[in-house]
């Protein structure tokens, strides 16, 4: 089993518990520039525990969130009991997106790209995004900044959250940064990791290309600041489908 089918659990809840409502508003008043459209129809592709997506859905638009996580897709639903708003939660591997010439949007958010050990599958997540978005849709990717994180990377680092003992240790090892998780709860202690491979924005420039995707533009982070490869902590690409 691949560590992202392992890790997305009901311990991944508890650690990024600190990933609220308030975190995810300077997304969506980001998006919020590029959704000029009432009637847009949004993808957010790997959706989690819907944060994004039912803040978009409140603000009047159809969204469709899409996660291969059953825990996170449950948590999603909870979230939304008894509120009558245009929003469905899709059970899917990113890189086989069950839809076609769908969607006005599409965004990735939170680092939820280059999960996987090949950069041949994560441009199939590329090609599954393209292929969803109708003729000259729009995306927005959430990505680390490759060379912020290589520069900053804390080894290790100790948190207590809640009742749980979490101990993060991080390395570069094959151009991917390497997490691994080690959280110690009533005694008992579970190991978990997080992979990501590390791409350059020429490197997902060339990746968007393969997969008809043109990057318009590039911020370091969501208040639009300027990107810079050495200091921005985020890679956020904004752009457009050029081809069926």
């Amino acid at each position: 089993m691949n560590w992202y089918q392992k890790w997305f659990n009901e311990f991944y809840l508890k650690v990024y518990k600190h990933r609220d409502d308030s975190d995810a508003q300077n997304a969506i008043l980001f998006l919020q520039t590029y959704l000029t459209n009432p009637n847009c129809k949004i993808l957010d592709l790997c959706c989690g525990n819907g944060r994004h997506s039912i803040k978009l859905a409140k603000l009047g638009f159809s969204v469709t969130g899409i996660d291969l996580s059953e825990t996170l897709l449950k948590e999603a639903k909870k979230n939304v009991q008894n509120e009558n708003l245009k929003l469905d939660f899709v059970r899917s591997d990113a890189r086989e997106i069950p839809f076609e010439n769908e969607f006005d949007f599409v965004i990735n958010l939170f680092t939820s790209f280059g999960y996987f050990e090949e950069t041949s599958e994560n441009l199939k997540q590329l090609l599954a995004l393209s292929k969803s978005l109708k003729p000259d849709g729009k995306f927005v990717i959430d990505y680390l900044n490759e060379g912020f994180s290589r520069k900053n990377l804390v080894e290790q680092d100790f948190q207590t959250i809640e009742n749980i003992k979490l101990i993060q240790k991080r390395k570069i090892e094959n151009n991917r940064i390497v997490k691994t998780l080690l959280l110690t709860e009533n005694g008992k202690t579970h190991e978990f990791v997080e992979s990501v491979r590390l791409y350059s924005l020429e490197e997902m420039e060339n990746l968007c290309g393969q997969a008809g995707l043109k990057i318009l533009e590039v911020f370091g982070d969501f208040d639009k600041s300027a990107y810079d490869r050495e200091n921005s902590k985020r890679m956020i690409l904004t752009g457009k489908k050029i081809f069926v």
